[in-house]
């Protein structure tokens, strides 16, 4: 079957092309000029990129359903006639930032319509064909060359390429591909920011040792030849809080290498790598690494929430009770999640009692984590969320993960991360796991009008690598959105109450969003009663299988490790946080806290290496992680 392929040209006038052998034939053509003056000026740009950005989004989502191969365009704005008419409708009754505001919101509920068809396009691109500035063109006036004289030559955006053609050919002519990743993974997602055949290394050491060693040598091979490259190490951790902080690097090698080699002076020390995930999730949320962890409740309400609206949950493991992580592991076998140990820094050549390293890295390596996330999904996700377990974003502005992050970022140009705040909430959770139902769980949440430090989504073609809160390093000319909490805000499972008897609340009614916030709210709630009964009924449907019905019962009901590491982070850094007291803040982090035994826990495990030979760096790297059952988790 022949390649179909979209061709969009803008200027003077805007053709859009759909065809399905060359030479390509216009079948539309889309005029605006007549309509620019009536766009107050302040909002011209914001209005165009607005316009543009749906009927982006809208074919790419006929692309990834293979009703169109390949869609290639201008970087410019398209408008639609429906779409300007709509827009100067709100124009000419609000001309102020309410009209703006107007414009999103129907932004957002064009973005929720359903194209399912080629045909489709262009019913959506004239929708008011009888109107001269949508009209359709006869195949006889598209063959004629003086067509395309106008203002500017516009013939040679016109082009008809194969699909794989290389991500590097379209950049050089200005273009921009979008596709089903199926097709075109390798071509559309080549490395856009990290470069062809690009490695990405991610490293925790000592910050001063860093600071005067700046660079790394590596050294790649392949079947027919090798590269040497030098690379500038960056920091991730952006103080130094802690002796020991996460740094990147990443270097231009060659294609499809077989061996990766660190000089560390004197010799050149292979070290394991791998290849980025190649399944395609739209959306991936990133969990910072868990140790001790037993709340199972919040692990079924995140994962399940998730499902939901249409995210990955990543989970990333220090240690957890045997049967939360066998509940889990069943979770991950239906494809809610992927659970990866997450090691603990091991030094062979000293022994822990004399120097401990992870007693000298922030919170468990947290930043280094993300950023492997990041590095992981880079090249098959849209948007990446970098979260806590107890911190689940519910969609708002639209009905899924996917929708909501692309409005807020085709909304402006130039932004390469969003921000959300946090907002703490109260909630009640059954204790048996005989009681426990979701719908309950999510009735009950309660906003306590405190708002705390927020967490981000990434756009990871222009975030290489991230910290807790945010990327140290973003492309110049690149920026972030703060996402105002009136808007939507991160529900932070802060107080959680385990009750042995479950209570109807508000006879199941839906929570109400109510962040801290006194700007203007809208009425609804924070997830609809057809969500949360959806949500339950996903419950059931999975506790209804007999590998869940044999493990659920072992669930604890009783969470030693969460009250020992509560006090524990209290008494070594919360309380100096809060009271301003950040001066007498040690490095935090699980170390410092004692850890009980007698409660069967998987702990991750691996192979350790230790190069202690070299005259400019001691190499230490791990190999085949995995998880090991004990007596008692370890930090």
């Amino acid at each position: 079957m022949l390649t179909r392929i979209s061709v969009i040209t803008v200027d003077h006038e805007t053709t859009i092309s759909l065809g399905l052998e060359f030479p390509m034939m216009p079948v539309c053509e889309l005029s605006f000029d007549e309509f620019t003056e009536m766009v107050p000026p302040n909002y011209e740009k914001a209005v165009r990129h607005q316009l543009f950005d749906i009927f982006r989004l809208r074919v790419a989502a006929m692309a990834a359903k293979k009703e169109m191969d390949v869609l290639i365009a201008a970087p410019n704005q398209v408008w639609t006639s429906y779409l300007l008419n709509r827009t100067m409708h709100l124009f000419k009754s609000h001309q102020d930032s309410e009209g703006l505001l107007l414009v999103q919101k129907l932004a957002a509920h064009l973005m929720t319509r359903k194209y399912t068809a080629t045909d489709s396009a262009l019913t959506y691109a004239c929708d008011v064909p009888q109107r001269s500035m949508c009209r359709r063109l006869s195949p006889e006036r598209m063959s004629g060359a003086g067509w395309f004289r106008g203002k500017r030559e516009v013939a040679p955006d016109i082009v008809h390429l194969p699909v794989k053609t290389k991500i590097s050919v379209l950049s050089n002519a200005g273009l921009w591909l979008l596709t089903d990743g199926r097709i075109c993974s390798a071509s559309l997602r080549e490395n856009l920011i990290l470069g062809d055949n690009s490695i990405a290394l991610v490293l925790t050491g000592d910050f001063a040792s860093v600071k005067a060693l700046e660079k790394l040598q590596l050294v790649a091979w392949n079947n027919d030849t090798n590269v040497v490259a030098n690379a500038e190490i960056q920091r991730i951790t952006p103080h130094n809080v802690c002796r020991w902080i996460s740094m990147f690097v990443t270097a231009p090698l060659l294609p499809d290498p077989n061996k990766l080699a660190l000089s560390v002076g004197n010799k050149l020390v292979a070290i394991p790598f791998r290849e980025p995930v190649a399944k395609r999730h739209e959306v991936v949320t990133c969990i910072a690494p868990l140790f001790g962890n037993e709340q199972w409740q919040q692990a079924l309400f995140a994962a399940h929430v998730y499902k939901k609206f249409g995210t990955h949950m990543h989970l990333y493991v220090r240690s957890m009770v045997s049967p939360v992580f066998e509940l889990l592991k069943i979770y991950e076998s239906e494809g809610y999640l992927t659970i990866q140990p997450w090691l603990r820094i091991s030094l062979l050549t000293i022994s822990e009692l004399d120097f401990n390293p992870n007693v000298n890295v922030e919170f468990r390596n947290q930043a280094a984590a993300q950023t492997d996330c990041l590095l992981q999904y880079k090249e098959s996700a849209s948007y990446i969320a970098f979260v806590d377990l107890d911190d689940v974003l519910i969609p708002r502005l639209a009905g899924s993960y996917l929708e909501e992050f692309a409005h807020l970022f085709h909304s402006m140009p130039n932004v390469a991360y969003i921000h959300y705040t946090k907002e703490n909430t109260k909630l009640v959770a059954a204790k048996r796991p005989s009681d426990f139902s979701l719908k309950e769980m999510l009735t009950s949440i309660q906003f306590e009008r405190v708002s705390e430090t927020g967490k981000l989504v990434a756009d990871p073609r222009h975030v290489n690598s991230t910290w807790i809160h945010f990327p140290v390093s973003i492309p110049e000319g690149m920026e972030r959105y703060i996402v105002p909490n009136n808007v939507n805000a991160i529900t932070h499972l802060k107080h959680m109450k385990l009750v042995t008897t479950t209570t109807k609340t508000l006879n199941g009614s839906p929570p109400a969003f109510k962040p801290n916030t006194y700007d203007f709210l809208s009425q609804g709630p924070l997830l609809s009663a057809k969500n949360i009964n959806e949500i339950q009924k996903d419950f059931e449907r999975m506790t209804s299988k007999p590998e869940v019905t044999r493990i659920f019962p072992k669930l604890p009901t009783n969470f030693i490790y969460l009250k020992a590491i509560a006090q524990c982070f209290e008494d070594t850094y919360y309380k100096y946080h809060y009271s301003g007291r950040t001066d007498e803040i040690k490095c935090p982090g699980p170390d410092r806290c004692v850890f009980p035994r007698g409660i069967p826990c998987y702990n991750s495990a691996a192979e350790y290496h230790s190069i202690n030979d070299g005259s400019h760096v001691n190499l230490h790297f791990a190999t085949n992680p995995s998880f090991k059952e004990e007596d008692g988790c370890r930090p």
